[in-house]
């Protein structure tokens, strides 16, 4: 097979199985795979178990291109440890260590892939600082740290963002926002918050348009320039650059907001319903009444928002309300038991969910004609669902807390 036909073959490969190559695959955070479609409500129930790769600790949802799955797996006292392998049949193709066993304060975060780089974005403490560490995405040779760290990163062009909460040994918290510009000059940051321990939110990882990125941050939902502000006034000798808008909320911000596809309207769980704001200057849009507790990030597509909860139910609303200020859900899915991770829709019609019970569910994305539906397919692996599921390449990919990275496929 000649350079030519290789190419082409793996051209037509990637429009008809996309890739998945950051947290909730696009900067939106939107949890759509626009190009699965293979996997549809007519033939969801011919999904099979594809394999299986173990760890020695539990993994996060993988980063997925067009040849390779990049895994982050491992949290204190295990090691961690960053592994690509093979999307076919999850064979190690290379495994760098991120840190030794024992570390404290270390969780898996999702890789983001861009280029040729592989980023892992993770969390530190007074004596472990925390940056973004990258490999060769080919190779895995690894490349110069990155000073920056903290949740799943959001990459929007060449920028990365992420945020960190930590504190140090004299009892002091600080929350922070980082602006990586991995090709250019155009890196920044921002202390959020400071106090002492215990006192400091944890914000959440961002949703970003092509100018500004949201977080939550306590009870609050936050909104910033992608490019550094023009006066970050000193305080305590430390820059704090201004939000564009801060929005108050009725209660925490638990999980990231995601944003609709035309970059108006943002989104964000509270612990008892969804409010979306405006993009522009954070005017509240509408608020979606939840029965229980959002248990994950939304997912949002084809003008609709996927709230997973704690009960077990998976609560579906229009992006863009019901015309009064507050709405009810268009309709449930039955998961059983509490949704543990973000959902994920795909262009073949269906959203999948990962639940506390091990099970993974696949049900229709419009609806079934009745208020409460049930699962087309689903699957127990076993084990809770601790990242994923991940659609890409044609498959299903979850990832469990008995360690295990798990392939679905038809």
């Amino acid at each position: 097979m000649n350079r030519r036909t290789t190419v082409l073959i793996m051209a037509v490969a990637l429009v008809s199985a996309g890739c998945w190559l950051q947290p909730g695959n696009d900067a939106e955070r939107s949890g759509f795979a626009p190009l699965e479609s293979n996997i549809t409500t007519a033939n969801v129930d011919q999904l099979h178990f594809d394999w299986s790769k173990q760890f020695a600790a539990p993994a996060a949802a993988p980063a997925v291109a067009i040849d390779a799955l990049y895994v982050n797996a491992g949290s204190s006292p295990n090691a961690g440890t960053l592994y690509r392998l093979a999307p076919t049949d999850g064979a190690t193709q290379w495994s760098k260590e991120l840190f030794a066993a024992g570390t404290p304060f270390y969780t898996p975060q999702q890789p983001t892939v861009t280029g040729d780089v592989v980023y892992v974005a993770e969390t530190g403490f007074s004596i472990l600082p925390s940056s973004i560490m990258r490999f060769n995405a080919v190779a895995g040779t690894p490349l110069p740290l990155i000073a920056a760290g903290g949740h799943d990163l959001t990459q929007r062009a060449s920028l990365l963002v992420s945020t960190l909460a930590t504190g140090n040994s004299s009892m002091i918290a600080v929350s922070k926002v980082f602006v990586t510009d991995t090709q250019g000059s155009g890196s920044w940051n921002t202390i959020i918050t400071v106090g002492s321990l215990g006192s400091v939110p944890t914000p959440t990882s961002a949703a970003a348009t092509t100018s500004r990125f949201f977080i939550g941050n306590g009870a609050e939902i936050l909104a910033y320039p992608l490019t550094k502000p023009a006066s970050c006034p000193l305080v305590s000798n430390v820059e704090v650059c201004p939000a564009d808008w801060k929005h108050a909320t009725p209660t925490k911000v638990d999980f990231h907001p995601v944003l609709t596809t035309d970059q108006q309207t943002v989104i964000a769980p509270t612990q008892d319903s969804i409010l979306a704001l405006a993009t522009a200057d954070g005017a509240e849009r509408w608020t979606g009444i939840l029965a229980s507790k959002p248990s994950a990030a939304p997912a949002i597509a084809n003008g609709l928002v996927y709230v997973p909860t704690s009960s077990g139910k998976l609560a579906m609303f229009n992006a863009n309300g019901c015309g009064s200020p507050t709405c009810s859900p268009l309709w449930t899915a039955d998961a059983g038991s509490l949704i543990t991770q973000p959902p994920s829709v795909t262009s073949g019609g269906l959203v999948y969910t990962g639940s506390d019970d091990g099970t993974v569910h696949a049900f229709p994305a419009a609806g079934c004609g009745a208020a409460t539906c049930t699962s087309l397919w689903s699957v127990a692996t076993g084990s809770k669902i601790t990242g994923g599921p991940v659609n890409a390449l044609g498959r299903i990919f979850v990832a469990t807390a008995d360690g295990r990275i798990i392939s679905y496929t038809r």
